[in-house]
């Protein structure tokens, strides 16, 4: 059985001054390891961050961020076996989401370098049909079909596969092998515009700039001012706890155990905040992790 992690965005979203207290809640819940965000340490060295993770008695697994062959270094160090390549450049065109493919390819023998294995995290665009095949090949497929194996994995998001309108068992049937990380993420809805398929809506983030003209310069994470964090939330309000949405997570697990998956790793996008934030993420953790005990089995 793959084991279950929880994803720090969750805990932590922009916060990183709190890593180390988020990794000490995600042990304290029961869960065997962890999936970093970025190289983000609580201000540890990484041999020190390391020797952290094996007092709590965790595995870290992988992590989101990385941007260059420093970060590669650092996750080297710290014994990552995976790295998530996030927001890939999405185009309908077949011919862009081929140049797509070889520049990961050419990513994944440079992560190999390193000692780890590149693996593409999806949001909700890579599911749009390839640009005159609607109804039949999406961008995700040219990607899948385009990689190397030895060199580049999948981590599937369900949650946004599912916002997307993607049959998410069938499609890890499809391609078994290739998805060696599961994001555990639930969907009540299905996208009904091209707007709702945008992992950052563009009106949101000019709302943003409009506030606060030093919004998301290059090399800084986001950190949306308040009145855009609220319109952010709700654009996310798909995102329900696991088992009250669309996704049959009994197929899900089934067709991912059977494909080889090593880690479910439970990640909340905008986690319906009420009272303390913080409370609110660890609850939903802890509910996750229940969830998945009770289902993946």
């Amino acid at each position: 059985m793959g084991k279950l992690y929880a994803q720090l965005y969750s805990l932590i979203r922009q916060q990183r001054e709190t890593t180390l207290e988020a990794i000490q809640a995600v042990a304290e819940l029961g869960y065997d390891g962890v999936e970093l965000l970025s190289t983000a340490t609580g201000d540890l060295k990484p041999a020190e961050f390391r020797t952290y993770l094996d007092s709590l008695g965790l595995k870290v697994i992988s992590t989101q961020g990385y941007n260059n062959e420093e970060d590669l270094a650092f996750g080297q160090e710290i014994g990552l076996k995976y790295c998530t390549y996030g927001h890939v450049a999405v185009s309908k065109k077949p011919d862009d989401v081929l140049r797509t493919a070889q520049l990961l390819n050419e990513n994944g023998k440079i992560t190999a370098r390193y000692g780890m294995k590149l693996v593409v995290h999806n949001h909700a665009n890579e599911f749009m049909y390839l640009e005159g095949e609607e109804g039949g090949r999406r961008i995700y497929d040219l990607l899948l079909q385009n990689t190397d194996p030895a060199l580049v994995g999948f981590e599937f998001d369900i949650g946004w596969g599912q916002l997307a309108g993607a049959d998410c068992p069938a499609i890890i049937r499809q391609y078994p092998g290739r998805f060696p990380l599961i994001h555990v993420k639930e969907c009540a809805r299905v996208a009904t515009s091209e707007e709702d398929f945008e992992h950052f809506p563009a009106k949101i983030f000019e709302y943003a700039r409009q506030l606060d003209p030093d919004f998301a310069k290059p090399g800084k994470p986001p950190k949306f001012p308040p009145a855009a964090e609220k319109m952010m939330y709700e654009s996310r309000n798909w995102n329900v706890a696991l088992g009250e949405g669309l996704v049959d997570w009994k197929a899900l697990y089934a067709a991912a155990e059977a494909q080889g998956t090593e880690a479910f790793i439970s990640e909340r996008e905008y986690y319906h905040i009420t009272g303390n934030p913080e409370a609110t993420a660890r609850g939903a953790a802890r509910a996750d992790l229940t969830f998945m005990k009770n289902v993946f089995r």
